[in-house]
């Protein structure tokens, strides 16, 4: 898995949570029969993480290690049943109220089925079924049919999965637009920050989780954020502020400084919390006073030679689709130039090298 070296904050996993969410631990998913490859137990895993956590008043946890504690402890999923000290020990150890665990049976589709358990009680809550095709686009569709029947209520479409703690995740407050023109922005902290990345210079892009286009430090052009590039720029960008005229944010909206972007990760102030928005992950910003916020895809950077990031790996070594978020600042300080986030870890490093490219999101220019 791939470190992170050069950053100037890291935004990541905060794990607070509002006090009426129940937390429910992720299973690996059990493969009774059939052929049911290691990257389609992650997709589904996956999906139905989201698709849980896009529900009104749950979470899921993968991110708690659950698959290690569960190796570390001795504990025996494989007959797809829990024992009441292993079901409690789990508890304790995680935090979490519930327990899902699925079974999956590959053929030309995937028929899944999926339990949700109480920890303390051992009660199967629901224990519905759910027909998957074999493709990504419908086993998340799949996954959202069969969330709802496992946790009830509305399941979030083209919303996040999850909810800012402190505050509404979809907040608008009168004072957020996901287009791409009348941008008015959000006030988090004292600063207007744009609802969505820079795209083309000049431009916005179209919705908050689309990830626009990268830029290299104090320049204005612009490079795609997937595929191979040619003519990018290897030479070390000069001086100490991003200059107005190599500023690509729209009119109205500037590159934020160093004290805007400590203003985002106040954690008096503001509350953020990695999360999904339509199948793009990345995190939200939730001012703590008004319940104002914006959601920052984590969508990569393209290193100091133009390659681009593959996020982190598989242990086969092949590309996950998890990837960091990696943001610029104006201003520089201590060779630091830019800020980072990842899935599960919050605060302030360095980040030296300014010929990498990095997504803008813009702040207002008052």
């Amino acid at each position: 898995m791939r470190k992170l070296t050069i950053l100037l904050f890291a935004l990541l996993y905060a794990g607070a949570v509002c006090g009426q969410v129940k937390k429910v631990a992720m299973l690996e998913p059990i493969v009774k029969t059939g052929n049911v490859t290691d990257l389609y137990k992650e997709i589904i895993l996956a999906a139905l993480e989201d698709a849980i956590t896009s529900t009104q008043g749950y979470e899921a946890y993968t991110r708690l290690n659950v698959g290690q504690i569960t190796k570390e402890q001795a504990f025996q999923w494989s007959s797809g049943m829990v024992n009441d000290a292993e079901r409690k020990k789990l508890g304790v150890m995680t935090g979490c109220e519930l327990i899902c665990i699925s079974e999956l049976s590959g053929g030309e589709n995937i028929f899944i089925k999926s339990s949700l358990i109480h920890i303390e009680t051992g009660k199967i809550i629901a224990s519905p079924n759910e027909l998957l095709t074999r493709s990504e686009s419908k086993i998340y569709e799949g996954c959202q049919k069969l969330a709802k029947k496992l946790v009830g209520g509305k399941v979030a479409s083209n919303t996040e999965s999850g909810s800012s703690s402190g505050g509404s995740a979809n907040n608008t407050s009168g004072n957020q637009t996901a287009s791409n023109t009348g941008e008015r922005g959000v006030l988090i902290n004292g600063v207007r920050w744009a609802t969505c990345n820079v795209a083309a210079p000049g431009t916005f892009a179209a919705k908050p989780e689309d990830a626009g286009m990268f830029y290299q430090w104090n320049r204005r052009k612009a490079w795609p954020v997937t595929g191979k590039v040619s003519g990018w720029d290897s030479s070390k960008p000069t001086g100490s502020v991003w200059t107005k005229a190599n500023d690509p944010s729209p009119a109205g909206w500037r590159v934020p400084t160093l004290d805007e972007v400590k203003k985002l990760l106040d954690k008096d102030k503001v509350n953020h919390k990695w999360t999904t928005v339509n199948g793009v992950k990345g995190r939200r910003f939730t001012d703590k006073a008004t319940g104002n916020s914006i959601f920052l895809p984590a969508v990569g950077c393209r290193y100091s030679d133009g390659t681009l990031d593959e996020g982190y790996l598989r242990g086969d070594g092949t590309p996950s689709g998890l990837k960091d978020g990696y943001y610029w600042s104006g201003t520089q300080y201590d060779n630091a130039l830019g800020f980072c986030y990842e899935p599960d870890y919050a605060g302030l490093n360095n980040c030296y090298e300014s010929r990498r490219g990095y997504s803008v999101r813009p702040v207002a220019d008052n």
